[in-house]
């Protein structure tokens, strides 16, 4: 699932990021000392890297947009996926939740 967060290695020169979910510019932390996902963190394994952050990632129709994506994914059924996706991409544009959703 993607959470409105992205890392990009220093050497890479990354001057901004998009959204994934919901297309807005990224803020930016440049030359951040830590680890980049689990593995990173289980290992205690620390490296500079850029981190991108959605400002809008902590808002309940960003997190609904998210859990729709991940349903979508996961669904056996096109029609359904579809469905979700058609919600997911009006969120999108209306910028307001059709129902409330849970952070985790």
């Amino acid at each position: 699932m993607t959470d409105g967060v992205s890392y990009a290695r220093l050497e890479d020169n990354v001057a901004g990021m998009d959204c994934t979910t919901c297309g807005e510019k990224m803020d930016v932390k440049r030359k951040v000392n830590g680890p980049t996902g689990f593995a990173e963190a289980m290992a205690q394994k620390f490296h500079l890297h850029d981190r991108f952050s959605c400002p809008f990632r902590e808002e309940m129709w960003h997190r609904q947009i998210c859990k729709l994506t991940e349903a979508a994914c996961k669904s056996p059924s096109k029609q359904i996926a579809g469905i979700m996706i058609a919600e997911a991409l009006e969120i999108v544009e209306s910028r307001q939740a059709t129902k409330e959703v849970s952070k985790y």
